[in-house]
């Protein structure tokens, strides 16, 4: 991740944060959806767990 990354229980800004990925740790992406607009942005990224975060705050594949 870039920044502190909230990990969500949907892909919205008014979902319930679960837990904070610190920036520059790894999150397996598993798939893309769409979601809340943030800056003009809605795609959101559902990982392993079934959790989402979202996609401008994770780097691409190492």
């Amino acid at each position: 991740t870039n920044a502190n990354l909230n990990i969500r229980e949907q892909p919205s800004l008014n979902a319930k944060i679960l837990r904070v990925a610190p920036k520059g740790s790894n999150v397996d992406v598993i798939c893309q959806t769409t979601g809340d607009t943030v800056d003009g942005k809605n795609i959101w990224d559902k990982l392993e767990d079934g959790t989402f975060c979202f996609d401008a705050y994770v780097d691409g594949a190492a």
